[in-house]
């Protein structure tokens, strides 16, 4: 995988959107891309970091191409729940854009990413690379039991919707399943941050941690669901899982003020936090 280096990325990036507007701009560039084989750009990412991205692949690499960011309410609120010396755990981390700017925080000592999807989880290595060195990627699903699932892939440009609980017609992969209650038990570092970005799955993911949930519970927890128009969380099981653990529930809103609908569902993020310790 060809990846382009910060000055020529940040030239070619400045030429798309800085730089004069003239007629066939857009395909002079586009036939400039295609000529050198489509190598990934490496951009600035949030505050200080960095991710390499395809202006013409995947859903969320060119919404980063055009806007520098993706949900970056998301981290906000994960971003007020740090504390020092806090070890962060993505479950879904896709290509990092949450996980990038975890290492970039002072704050995290380690970051857990897993990412069962083979496609993802390589650009996700090229991605964490390029911020820090406190971070291990789990190639593997998490649930509420231990053995092995068909993963079902996203169909092209959108591999982050790929899914244990949705069949896309877009191909399958075997991956190993792992309970987070099991990991930590092996010596996993538990977590005391948590992302959950798991397309449906995050009931299961929840009922593999009840040891952790139980013992040693993370201080927060950021998860995308399911809601009703007014943003209201439709799988009560899920809900009441996490307020029988201490955990009050808030919704994230998004920056545009609009609930994200996607394929006959609004899918919205929520942060549940537990009262500090004193």
């Amino acid at each position: 995988m060809t990846v382009w280096g910060q000055q020529i990325s940040r030239r070619l990036h400045r030429f798309r959107f800085g730089s004069p507007y003239f007629r066939g701009k857009g395909r002079l560039f586009h036939w400039l891309r295609t000529l050198t084989g489509r190598p990934r750009l490496t951009l600035p990412y949030g505050r200080d970091g960095w991710i390499t991205v395809d202006d013409e692949g995947e859903n969320i690499e060119r919404y980063v191409w055009y806007h520098g960011v993706h949900e970056a309410e998301v981290w906000e609120a994960l971003a007020a729940q740090i504390t020092p010396e806090a070890v962060f755990w993505d479950i879904g981390a896709n290509i990092g854009t949450v996980a990038i700017q975890a290492l970039r925080d002072p704050r995290i000592r380690a970051v857990h990413c897993f990412e069962p999807n083979p496609k993802a989880a390589a650009i996700l290595d090229i991605n964490l690379r390029l911020n820090g060195a406190h971070y291990v990627i789990h190639p593997l699903a998490l649930g509420a039991a231990v053995g092995t699932a068909s993963f079902h892939l996203g169909p092209d440009q959108q591999s982050d919707i790929s899914s244990l609980n949705v069949e896309h017609h877009a191909g399958n992969v075997h991956v190993q399943l792992e309970t987070i209650d099991h990991l930590i038990a092996s010596g996993v570092t538990p977590p005391t941050l948590l992302k959950i970005d798991v397309e449906g799955w995050e009931e299961p993911v929840l009922r593999g941690a009840a040891a952790l949930l139980d013992a040693t519970p993370p201080h927060a927890i950021v998860f995308e669901a399911a809601c009703d128009p007014q943003g209201v969380i439709l799988n009560t099981a899920l809900t009441t899982l996490l307020e029988n653990a201490g955990y009050t529930i808030t919704h994230i809103r998004r920056a545009s003020g609009k609930l994200h609908y996607f394929e006959g569902q609004y899918l919205e993020n929520y942060l549940a936090a537990r009262p500090p310790v004193r």
